[in-house]
């Protein structure tokens, strides 16, 4: 009966705490945060737990404050964040089985708890009976253990600090060149299976819709920010809807780098413009690099570099000879370098929670300078077709393109 007393005490304890900070924090499923270094991780802790270590993240991890947190409903993982989500380099990505959680509020209510000391003056004279060795032994015990548990956070704290400052300096990080002046020429980040959705209450005027447009026309509009008519836009994204032919033209960023929300339609091609980094070899005027959320590739890399960031990490690819596919690690703020090509052969990959593959678009289109090329390339002349691995509306198509500016460059087909 006393350790089921126990352990009604204990669950009560748990549920105790989900309901009291469970109003602290907005709630979005299926959703992630990556490409920033997180506070701290746990592995195989509950959801109360990873709420609760964020609401007491500025006692355990040097004053650093919790403002939101991700968690993994099947590997139930835990990371949480010093920001909400928005703060550059991050990026909120759709992914299964995760939540992610944002405080709303930071008063009282939602602080940390604070330690209570109840001291109440003796009743009587105290029984020469009692043994207090035993009683100070006990409480210098709790005492050690709670200063001991303190001197591991801040021993992990401090590690990870310094680590973090020893990668700053040898490889400072690389911020997303935000919309203005192209020093280079403009990219695009392409997450094929997804749809930038404008905020509610947001001016209908920050997007544009053009149909019956081909997908490199979509991107010249964009490029060039000025409509088929002539007419001026502003546009840092894009939404490309293959079946329909249709070009949505976009003012706004995703997520966390503006106020756009993304979300999953397999109908649809999302595409982010950035400005390319410099770097010694040539890529096209609105390249493509396509993303591939959670994903790695199996082999060994041909060289790894230390990264901060998607940017930063195809920087390094792009000044590599031999670089096709760079894969970014967010957890250990690394780049993966490989020679493989994804469109060729989808099999090389693996679903791997917290990697980003980025294929190299410069390269696949044979575009480098350390290239001896024999004869220049037929502008009409198709790439091969692409393997199988996307779908639209629930069917898996390939895909081919070439390098023509005043006709056709992109073509898909089902599959058979």
């Amino acid at each position: 009966m006393r350790y089921l007393a126990l352990f009604f005490i204990f669950t009560t304890s748990i549920e105790g705490i989900r309901r009291k900070y469970a109003d602290c924090f907005s709630h979005t499923t299926r959703k992630t945060l990556d490409n920033y270094e997180p506070i701290a991780a746990f592995e195989l802790v509950s959801l109360q737990t990873c709420m609760l270590q964020c609401i007491e993240a500025p006692l355990n991890f040097e004053n650093k404050e919790c403002f939101s947190f991700t968690y993994d409903r099947i590997k139930h993982n835990c990371k949480i964040y010093d920001h909400d989500g928005k703060k550059v380099p991050a990026i909120l990505l759709p992914a299964m089985n995760f939540d992610f959680y944002k405080k709303i509020h930071v008063g009282e209510a939602c602080a940390p708890p604070k330690p209570q000391i109840i001291y109440t003056e003796p009743d009587a004279e105290p029984d020469p009976t009692t043994n207090f060795a035993e009683h100070k032994n006990f409480h210098n015990i709790e005492e050690e253990l709670l200063k001991a548990t303190k001197e591991l956070l801040n021993r992990r704290a401090s590690k990870t600090a310094k680590k973090k400052d020893s990668e700053q300096i040898e490889n400072p990080k690389m911020m997303p060149i935000m919309p203005g002046k192209c020093e280079t020429t403009n990219g695009y980040y392409v997450v094929i299976g997804n749809e930038i959705l404008l905020p509610s209450g947001f001016d209908k005027n920050a997007m544009r819709e053009f149909p019956g447009i081909e997908q490199g026309d979509c991107a010249s509009i964009c490029s060039k920010e000025e409509s088929p008519e002539g007419e001026k836009l502003k546009c840092n994204s894009l939404n490309y809807f293959p079946i329909t032919r249709k070009c949505q033209i976009l003012a706004v960023l995703a997520e966390p780098h503006g106020e756009g929300e993304l979300v999953e339609n397999e109908d649809s091609i999302y595409a982010e413009k950035f400005c390319l980094p410099k770097h010694p070899n040539e890529c096209q005027e609105a390249e493509v690099f396509i993303l591939h959320i959670e994903k790695r590739i199996k082999g060994t890399p041909m060289k790894e570099k230390l990264s901060q960031s998607i940017t930063q990490c195809l920087e390094a690819c792009l000044n590599e000879d031999g670089c096709a596919t760079s894969v970014f690690d967010s957890a250990r703020g690394r780049c993966l370098l490989h020679t493989q090509q994804v469109g060729r052969d989808l099999g090389i990959t693996e679903n791997t929670s917290g990697f980003v593959l980025i294929e190299n678009g410069c390269y696949v289109k044979g575009k480098r300078k350390t290239e001896k090329v024999e004869s220049p390339r037929d502008p009409n002349e198709w790439s091969p077709w692409s393997d199988c691995q996307f779908k639209l509306n629930g069917k898996a198509i390939r895909s081919r393109t070439r390098d023509c500016e005043d006709c056709e460059d992109f073509q898909y087909e089902e599959c058979q």
